[in-house]
């Protein structure tokens, strides 16, 4: 039984003003059509005008529909509900108003209890319908603006009140017609979607009503979440419903106007340049092509060599980038910005910047030229530490003589490593190549041997020659570097296929699974399948993304690591007296590995096919020119889809930002992918598309949450070029037993700092395990990371131990190894002061020549290095702005917070430092003091 519709109507208005309608048949003696109290005559119709005359015999009526309609209701109450329902339309035919689908089961269950005498007399209605409160003349139940008791289709909404057939029953509900309104071949009263051509009459979700018509699909094909008729793109998921064009296509599905190929927000529809990220649609010379496309405008206006399009100071010859760009870019791609970097940057532009590193020649072009090698250079540090020793011994090579290994050889691959990472004052080649030795350290990270292990510890020899293989490779190709590192003695050792053997039935042994396992998950291709973007493909397209579900698809399972460690077998180091020995002092640590064929699987000898599957791929064991397998199994893994954005993000976020966007690591992907001469893995184009992508240049492009915490190694070796750094000449070396005396060499040009773990948490090549120093995707325990799933790797070793050690040895250090505070604080010489210092000491020396100069320059007029006028608070505001200005372009670039800025110059201006009797000491102590504090600040700790 329907439900009524609560309060819907008062009562129901029967026929017209509680009687018939003008003519009609008599086909039912007891009608009143005139409402004159007065029955009809059967035969003869009323006359309006005489309202009390009874009809005239024997004149035969014209049939009339609300008649009709009444003995249908009359019948059906006969029949006590066994045939002939009456409709919602019957009851409007009749005259009845406000009966709708709601309220008709419970009028029908009322009219069927009566009998034909109540049912023919228009009381016995009007009482019923009064009973069931079904309507009141003032109300609109449509809400069409017409009163129902005037509404010609009182139920269904119909404002124009069309009847074209003039029945007196409005188009919009009359269903006893063959009118077929949308002419699409089905009348009216059998077409479930009258309004709306729809020949075919789908009803997808079979509710009675067409397709067509039909707003409320509640089906959800995309399973998305989002209802068939509510998603702007119903076939393809897409829970954002991001529609950038505005058209009411869901992105997802608009193929046709919303493609945004390069990422930058801008469709290709109305972007000026399609082909690159330009978010700012800059085009200088407005022709309608973005500068960043149009490769026909060469102009440069101010003559500067830097073209419009790259030049961000297009009108003044001076500088092509400001020192925000320039030293954003030095943070990212450098060891640390120095204020010589910052200004070549605003002179030249970022874009030349980048391409004058990416071509500058190295130590591997001319192995006989001043520019050394890593395990060069370590060689010669060795030797000018402990001369007497016979590094290079007949038949060795270095660090593998009959007395050594030597512990302290570690300690000089890490003076090398500094000098390559700060510079050097007199072979000024080293450190020359900032972005080439960024590289290779940002690759340290990412394919990880360290000293941790203890036959590396002996033999820091490898892990110079490993670096090499790194640094060599950091504008090559990713293959070559995997090659090279498989082979690689360092590797072998560490991850532990050095020697490995074939499967032994007898003993039920099996090859090391070491190499096998971290080759696949930590250097290439991690754990599971990824997208272009590096999120997770859940639905098999790399192109697709971000993927709905929760299903990660491994990328590997343990019989592919069974099987590529089948591969890893019969590698030795080189010279070794007996395969798989671990004699630290004979074999050649520093070289790569040579292949045993003897000791190779062999599993034909086992019954096998000889053949092994690596990733769904079949190649032969002994395929390859060495028989090894080895350079089969590597392009096997360095074809797979996920190396590009493995790869890509994991450089992004070690150089630029911990939570780059989905767009800026598909776009590096994709260079990683093709370098546009169809290379895959040119490693020099990749750097290049993460250094001069729109989300690393320009901030209008980058989200709030852009930028990374610097690792804490890095915060010292910025600090140090910063303030000029250079070897402390005139330290002691080791003690020469050969000289009998137990003296020491003096050592000159060597930068030393052994144990950079013990303050910073961290030291190059020699983090704790495999998985390096942090986890990519380590989350802090804070609201702010987890609610908006980011992540900052570099906190992971930011504990309070490692916080308070790395700003002890900041302080210390930055004032201590001051070279003006040496010689005018402490009043000793260089070489006095190096006196006493060894290989385990800190020989890193900086300056504040140009910061004490700017300042006694605004404090007192001149550069005597009196600071005559400390205690002036006048000439000392003068001095400070003078000195935080400088402070701000080379630590913060030109970054520094107003709220930051206040709280220094306050400090500056009212220390009581200043009103020391002894001004030179004051003014020592300020600027170290300021320094100190920047470099400790969140300002500086973060990479923005």
């Amino acid at each position: 039984m329907g439900k009524l519709l609560p309060i819907l109507f008062a009562s129901v208005l029967v026929l017209s003003g509680c009687g018939g309608g003008g003519s009609g048949s008599d086909t039912n003696e007891h009608l009143d059509s005139d409402s004159s109290e007065t029955l009809d005559d059967p035969n003869t119709p009323d006359t309006p005008d005489t309202p009390d005359t009874p009809d005239t015999p024997n004149i035969p009526d014209t049939p009339d529909v609300s008649q009709i309609a009444l003995l249908k209701i009359s019948q059906y109450a006969q029949t006590a509900g066994a045939s002939a329902t009456p409709q919602v339309q019957d009851y409007i035919d009749a005259g009845l108003q406000g009966v709708n689908n709601s309220n008709l089961a419970k009028i029908n269950e009322k009219v069927a209890e009566l009998n034909e005498g109540d049912v023919d007399s228009v009381a016995k209605i009007q009482s019923l319908l009064d009973q069931l409160d079904v309507t009141a003349t003032d109300q609109d139940y449509d809400q069409d603006g017409i009163a129902d008791n005037l509404d010609n289709c009182p139920s269904i909404a119909n404002p124009d009140q069309q009847d074209i057939d003039n029945d007196g029953s409005g188009d919009v509900c009359d269903l006893s017609n063959d009118r077929d309104d949308d002419a699409d071949g089905h009348p009216n009263e059998t077409d479930n979607c009258p309004a709306k051509s729809n020949p075919n009459q789908s009803d997808i979700d079979n509710d009675g009503k067409g397709d067509a018509c039909d707003t409320t699909d509640n089906r959800d094909n995309d399973s998305d979440g989002i209802l068939n008729s509510n998603d702007n793109c119903p076939a393809i998921s897409n829970t954002d419903q991001s529609d950038l064009d505005n058209n009411g296509v869901g992105d997802a599905c608009d193929t046709t106007d919303i493609s945004d190929d390069d990422y930058d927000g801008i469709i290709n529809s109305v972007d000026n340049c399609p082909a690159a990220p330009n978010k700012n649609q800059q085009d200088t010379d407005n022709d309608g092509k973005g500068d960043v496309c149009d490769s026909t405008d060469e102009s440069d206006s101010d003559a500067d060599g830097v073209i419009n399009s790259k030049d961000e100071y297009p009108e003044d010859s001076s500088r092509a980038a400001s020192v925000n760009s320039a030293y954003r870019l030095l943070s990212q791609a450098t060891f640390g910005a120095t204020e010589e970097d910052i200004d070549t940057v605003v002179k030249i532009g970022v874009d030349a910047w980048i391409e004058n590193q990416l071509d500058m020649s190295s130590a591997y072009d001319n192995p006989s030229d001043s520019h050394k090698t890593h395990l060069q250079r370590t060689a010669e540090v060795a030797q000018l530490a402990e001369p007497s020793i016979g590094w290079v011994q007949s038949g060795y090579t270095f660090n593998s003589g009959v007395d050594l290994p030597n512990w302290n050889v570690k300690y000089y691959q890490m003076s090398t490593w500094f000098e390559n990472a700060l510079g050097h004052p007199d072979n000024v080649r080293h450190g020359s190549d900032q972005l080439r030795q960024r590289i290779a350290y940002a690759l340290s990270q990412l394919i990880v041997v360290s000293a941790k292990d203890p036959r590396l510890d002996q033999r820091g020899d490898s892990l110079a020659y490993f670096y090499d293989i790194l640094a060599k490779n950091a504008f090559g190709n990713y293959r070559t570097l995997l090659g090279e590192v498989s082979r690689s003695a360092t590797m072998g050792v560490y991850l532990t296929y050095q020697g490995n053997q074939k499967a032994n039935p007898e003993t039920s042994t099996r090859p090391d699974e070491n190499y096998a396992r971290e080759l696949i998950q930590l250097f290439t291709i991690g754990l599971s399948e990824l997208n272009l973007d590096g999120s997770p493909n859940r639905d098999g397209n790399v192109n697709s993304y971000p993927d709905s579900g929760s299903v990660q698809v491994p990328t590997y399972g343990q019989e592919d690591i069974v099987e590529l460690a089948k591969v890893m077998t019969g590698w030795d180091t080189k010279g070794n007296t007996y395969y798989g020995g671990t004699n630290l002092g004979r074999a050649d640590y520093a070289a790569p590995m040579v292949f045993h064929p003897e000791h190779h699987e062999d599993e034909v000898a086992e019954g096998g096919d000889g053949d092994v599957t690596v990733l769904g791929k079949t190649f032969a064991l002994n395929s390859g020119t060495d028989g090894s397998g080895l350079d089969a199994a590597l392009d096997v893994i360095f074809q797979h889809p996920n190396i590009a954005p493995f790869v890509s993000k994991n450089l992004i976020m070690n150089l630029v930002t911990s939570n780059p966007s989905s767009a800026y690591v598909a776009r590096v992907a994709s260079v990683f992918n093709d370098n546009g001469a169809g290379v895959k893995g040119d490693l020099k184009a990749v750097v290049n598309a993460i250094l001069t992508d729109s989300e690393a240049r320009d901030s209008s492009n980058q989200s709030a949450y852009f930028g990374k915490l610097k690792e804490p190694i890095l915060v010292f070796t910025q600090l140090l070029r910063s303030f000029n750094a250079t070897p402390l000449n005139g330290w002691k070396g080791r003690a020469d037993s050969d000289r009998g005396d137990g003296r020491s060499a003096t050592v000159n040009g060597v930068y030393t700092y052994s144990f950079p773990s013990n303050d910073f948490g961290q030291a190059p090549l020699r983090s704790s395990s495999v998985f390096n120093f942090y986890q990519p995707d380590y989350i802090p325990s804070n609201t702010e990371f987890s609610v908006n799933k980011l992540v900052s790797p570099e906190s992971q070793i930011q504990t309070d131990g490692n916080i308070l050690s790395a700003h002890n040895k900041i302080a210390s250090h930055m004032q201590r190894y001051e070279k003006n505070w040496i010689n005018n604080i402490n009043e000793e010489t260089l070489a006095e002061f190096a006196a006493n210092k060894t290989t385990w000491s800190t020989n890193i020396i900086v300056n504040y020549d140009r910061e004490f100069e700017l300042f006694e320059q605004a404090l007192d007029g001149d550069t005597n290095g009196d600071f005559s006028n400390m205690r002036n608070i006048e000439d000392r505001e003068i001095a400070v702005n003078a000195l935080l200005d400088h402070l701000d372009k080379i630590m913060l670039g030109n970054t520094m917070d107003a709220t930051f800025r206040q709280a220094l110059t306050n400090f500056m201006l009212t220390s009581g430092t200043y009103n020391n009797s002894n001004t030179v000491r004051a003014a020592h102590y300020l600027v170290s003091e300021t320094i100190r504090y920047i470099a400790t600040s969140s300002a500086y700790m973060v990479q923005k």
